[in-house]
């Protein structure tokens, strides 16, 4: 993945004042439990806990509860009847099912290749070759940092615009491809025209 392509994030306005409020609350509640008193627990709280666990308690079920628990296991017994007669009567038999058959068919359509787009327009050719005969000319001009900063973006944007033409040719016009491939001859222009400028100055 280019980083290029990834979308521009401005981060909030508050974002570093969160951070130093997090670091500071976190120092503030390290400080804090420093302070706080420490307890031990009675000596005899496991034996009393483990004696209560190991008991046998008897709870006695009423006349009511009883009638409960039979409409409860009677019901439990109706769904589970239900169940094994809903199963066997929706399961399909396979003896009687063997004249089924299914056919599945399917087809892959192919459309004409679009041609691909041209790498240049006629002026971006003209453009290139002006940058390249003066660079040839003037080489000490050409070896000036911004200049050789701005034909490397160049080259990098002629590489992304001819990376979108595949992808165009691929999948189509969608409309995304068509909104970079716009931004990235308008970059290219902007970054052509800078050069210019620099070489006739």
């Amino acid at each position: 993945m280019n980083l290029k392509t990834l979308p521009q994030h401005d981060p909030a306005p508050n974002l570093w004042n969160r951070i130093e409020a997090d670091l500071n609350t976190d120092t503030l509640i390290d400080s804090q439990l420093k302070g706080l008193p420490m307890r031990e627990p009675v000596a005899d709280l496991w034996d009393r806990i483990d004696s209560d666990l190991s008991e046998t308690k008897i709870i006695p079920i009423g006349r009511g509860n009883t009638r409960q628990l039979s409409v409860t296991r009677w019901m439990t017994v109706a769904a589970a009847v239900v169940l094994v007669v809903g199963d066997w009567w929706l399961w399909p038999d396979n003896q009687a099912q063997t004249d089924e058959r299914v056919t599945v068919s399917y087809s892959v359509e192919t459309g004409p290749k679009l041609p691909a787009e041209p790498s240049g327009s006629v002026a971006d050719s003209r453009a290139e070759a002006f940058i390249a005969r003066q660079c040839a000319e003037q080489q000490l001009s050409c070896q000036k940092p911004e200049i050789h900063e701005l034909r490397n973006q160049l080259v990098e944007l002629k590489q992304e615009q001819q990376r979108i033409g595949q992808e165009m040719a691929l999948f189509g016009t969608d409309p995304a491809l068509v909104r970079a491939q716009v931004k990235v001859e308008n970059q290219r222009a902007e970054v052509t025209r800078e050069i210019i400028t620099l070489l006739r100055s």
